[in-house]
């Protein structure tokens, strides 16, 4: 029997439901560690993702299942207060949300195409470029912010970061979160990301100005 794990429908189903978890970190549900464990489950898929191609998709299915989910609003608005007919709302409704999940499938095509280490990918890079994705969703076409990752963390120590750079900060400090523990459970992956780090704890230190 073949394995499930090993058919192309698997991954992208397992990124669309992660997608539709990654809601529950929102208001009115608060799930901060539903979403955080939704977007380890991305980047796991991703490092795992045979080709840039693949990765592309994955990042499209979760982040179709993350709009679908999030922005259902856009057809009530619609359809209930604006009168349009359901058909043609919900298909309106699918189209923006498809639109929306390029976003994050550009992160992951764009993450599949360095040429780094695993820690760093899923420590630095994927956060990166996931952040990068959701500045460019909030300013293209007078931008579309809500749902950046950074919002499930208002009630979470990583809100600390807010006042350095916003939500964008909170938003890498989440994948950063994320993606960290996928690369350093174990020793091997520890030494690997710390050979990494280790230059810039040796880089020369500016004087204090006078």
């Amino acid at each position: 029997m073949a394995n499930r794990a090993l058919t192309p429908i698997f991954p992208i189903f397992a990124a669309f439901l992660a997608g539709t978890v990654a809601v529950a970190g929102f208001s009115p549900f608060d799930l901060f560690a539903l979403a955080l464990a939704a977007l380890a489950v991305l980047i796991h898929l991703w490092q795992r993702a045979p080709a840039p191609r693949a990765a592309f998709w994955l990042g499209f299915a979760f982040g179709l299942g993350f709009f679908l989910a999030g922005v259902s609003w856009v057809y009530v608005s619609m359809h209930r207060f604006g009168g349009m007919p359901a058909a043609l709302a919900a298909l309106a409704t699918l189209l923006f949300c498809a639109f929306l999940a390029l976003f994050p499938a550009l992160a992951g095509l764009l993450q599949a195409r360095l040429r780094t280490t695993p820690a760093l990918r899923a420590a630095l890079a994927i956060p990166a470029l996931w952040t990068l994705v959701e500045w460019l969703r909030g300013w293209i076409l007078t931008g579309f912010p809500w749902l950046s990752a950074g919002y499930a963390a208002i009630e979470s120590p990583l809100s600390g970061y807010a006042p350095v750079a916003g939500v964008h900060a909170v938003s890498f400090a989440c994948l950063a979160s994320a993606g960290l523990p996928i690369r350093v459970s174990g020793v091997q992956q520890a030494d690997e990301l710390m050979s990494q780090l280790r230059p810039l704890a040796h880089s020369p230190r500016r004087a204090p100005s006078q």
